[in-house]
């Protein structure tokens, strides 16, 4: 049963898993010259399909990685059925749930609408609610009220007050990351049995990576005491129990928290790193590598819907990665260091 039902997803990730950028294509395009020397580089590549006409910037770049990877997207919650193309679609909703943040920062920084649109991501399918309708809000209020009917509308209507008492957008922002792997969970906990452990590990290793990261963040750079640092952070995850999660969140620095690390993968991996954003780095390649492995198994699972999106949200970093290096002038020697390969 479950190989019928996987065969004709799992052919058609095949074939858009042999399209990702091979180790060969990476070499070429950290070793081109100039943004022309990388614009034609990138047309020998999958992406050169979606690179009609001429490229005149960085973010014109970026906004072709991105849709390349929403196309995958709406590929899959098109070939996908039942608890699967949810999972898929709120897994998808976190780049639309990434534009509400910014428009909420736009507001609160009185950013002009010409300005805040070039800064969204392009999503023109599944979506809540229209961009032009977010762009269009007067202030934070009425963007609250615009998004009445989304799950969006609870967590940012019940943190409100807390925007009004420190203007800034953090509170507003964080209860809608809150809310989303919530609401990831819930989803994920509905499947089968089976389905559930899988997507759970592959899933569960990535809101570990985020509970490392953001606690890290939260305690040194935004000082934040353990009270907030908990209150802050995930609940759910793989390896990062309740006990586990308030030991990091009382650790007096970066190094303490990766030592409560212990009896994961996590502490391994980690020691010795002090870069926070390396950190997270090699939490990513070690998702990475999950994905890989889970790949060259059974092909009849909801793994291998996971596997891909790994695999491409990955490569798009990456490509993101070497752009952003293109564009400041950073020594192409010393950037593979920065990619997850």
């Amino acid at each position: 049963m479950s190989a019928f039902k996987y065969s004709y997803i799992n052919a058609k990730l095949r074939s858009l898993k042999s399209r990702l950028l091979q180790p060969s294509d990476y070499k070429n395009l950290i070793q081109c010259n100039g943004m022309n020397g990388f614009v034609e580089c990138l047309k020998t590549t999958s992406y050169g399909k979606k690179m009609n006409g001429s490229i005149d910037s960085y973010e014109e770049l970026i906004r072709v990685y991105y849709s390349h990877l929403f196309h995958d997207y709406i590929k899959m919650i098109a070939n996908v059925s039942g608890g699967h193309k949810h999972l898929v679609y709120h897994l998808y909703q976190r780049y639309e749930l990434e534009n509400i943040k910014v428009v909420l920062r736009s507001i609160c920084h009185g950013r002009p609408r010409e300005s805040t649109s070039g800064l969204l991501f392009p999503i023109n399918k599944y979506q809540s609610i229209p961009t032009d309708t977010l762009l269009d809000s007067k202030d934070i209020h009425d963007l609250i009220h615009r998004l009445k009917g989304t799950w969006y509308f609870d967590p940012l209507n019940h943190s409100a007050y807390r925007f009004e008492q420190e203007g800034e957008t953090f509170p507003l922002e964080a209860a809608l990351d809150l809310r989303y792997y919530e609401r990831l969970w819930e989803i994920l906990s509905s499947l089968k049995q089976k389905d559930k452990r899988i997507a759970g590990s592959l899933i569960g290793a990535q809101l570990d990576a985020l509970n490392i990261l953001w606690m890290i963040r939260f305690k040194e750079n935004y000082r934040f005491s353990p009270e907030e640092i908990l209150n802050y952070s995930l609940t759910h995850g793989r390896f990062i129990t309740p006990k586990k999660r308030k030991e990091m969140a009382f650790s007096i620095d970066k190094n303490e928290i990766v030592n409560h690390l212990d009896h994961t993968p996590y502490k391994k991996i980690l020691k010795g790193i002090q870069d926070a954003e390396f950190v997270y780095k090699i939490l990513l390649q070690y998702i990475f590598s999950m994905a890989k492995k889970n790949w060259a198994g059974n092909p009849f699972q909801i793994g291998v819907i996971l596997d891909y999106l790994i695999f491409k949200e990955m490569e798009v970093r990456n490509l993101i990665t070497i752009t952003e290096a293109k564009r400041i002038g950073f020594a192409s020697e010393k950037l593979n260091q920065y990619l997850v390969n």
